[in-house]
This record gives structure tokens, C-alpha cells and sequence, in this order.
């Protein structure tokens, strides 16, 4: 369970809560965990848990693809595990509108 701090009604979880807790939901040890990303030491993972270190953004995409998840999510800009897909179909001749209620950052360009 991720332990939580309540300010203003709000739940503050921090990088190293969701990593332990996304290790522990996949019955991982540290060493486990640390011996997926070619660390030589569990020691670094428990670092990263305990925010004494943070990841460089290779280990931090590494993880997401680990845990199946976002780097937004781990780093807890986001509580949406994965993001939702939206795709634009048809044969390019089509003139269509763009829902406005969905955010510019949605359209990015995944490769």
C-alpha cells in the first residue's frame, strides 16, 4: 500500500512510493529490479525509493517499460497508468474538426 501525506485535500505520492509500490505489485526484490536494469547494486533502487537518487531519464524509461506505465506516471505528473490513444483514420480527403475539448499535448507524434 502507498503511504500518503493529505494536504488541502490533496494526496501527495512521490516517485519513490510509486516505484516501490509499482516493484512490490510485480513481486520484484530490489536486486531483481536492480539486475533488469544492469545496476550493479539493489542498493541504487533503494536509493531511487527512498529519493535519496534520481533515476537519468534512460533508467527512468527503462522502468516505465518495466512496469508497463508512463514516465508521467512514475514520476507522478500523471495517475493515468498508460496513456489513452486517440487516432485520427480515413483516406486524407475527409475535411474534419478537431474535438477542442481534448488537449493539444494529446495530438503528439508517437513513434
Amino acid at each position: 500500500m502507498i503511504k500518503t501525506m493529505k494536504r488541502e485535500r490533496c494526496i501527495v505520492v512521490t516517485f519513490g512510493q510509486r516505484l516501490r509500490y509499482l516493484r512490490e505489485e510485480k513481486k520484484l526484490k530490489q536486486i531483481e529490479l536492480a539486475k533488469l536494469l544492469n545496476l550493479e547494486s539493489s542498493s541504487t533502487i533503494s536509493q531511487y525509493e527512498k529519493l535519496n537518487r534520481i533515476p537519468d531519464a534512460n533508467i527512468l524509461q527503462r522502468l516505465a517499460d518495466i512496469f508497463n506505465v508512463t514516465t508521467d506516471y512514475l514520476l507522478c505528473r500523471s495517475n493515468n497508468r498508460k496513456e489513452e490513444a486517440h487516432t485520427i483514420t480515413g483516406t486524407g480527403d475527409e475535411s474534419f474538426e478537431f474535438d477542442k475539448s481534448i488537449p493539444p499535448e494529446k495530438f503528439a507524434k508517437k513513434l
